[in-house]
């Protein structure tokens, strides 16, 4: 087994270079991910790990957000029109995880 090449697949920019390459919506519609994810979230609400829960959920909306509604290349002037929507994404995980941590008793 070629372990330097694997090890070299591992490097934080190759991984990098392959997120930002892939598009979440079609990824999140691929039945081994949609049945892993939600094999992962039943057994996390079995669990009742209702936190965690909201941070993986929270970190998928804001992977969406900023996949769709931020400009790709770092030159790219960024409009009010993208950074609205991608603004009341964040404010609205914020605020839900901002309830589950810290608001809702347990």
């Amino acid at each position: 087994m070629d372990w330097r090449g694997i090890l070299e697949q591992l490097r934080t920019e190759n991984i990098l270079s392959y997120l930002q390459g892939m598009d979440p919506v079609t990824f999140l519609k691929q039945p081994a991910v949609i049945v892993a994810l939600l094999v992962i979230f039943g057994a996390m609400l079995f669990l009742k790990m209702v936190r965690s829960i909201a941070v993986v959920a929270g970190l998928i909306v804001m992977w969406i957000g900023v996949a769709y509604f931020l400009p790709e290349t770092a030159g790219a002037d960024l409009q009010l029109s993208q950074l609205g929507p991608f603004a009341g994404i964040c404010l609205g995980v914020a605020a839900t995880w901002i309830y589950i941590f810290f608001v809702k008793a347990d």
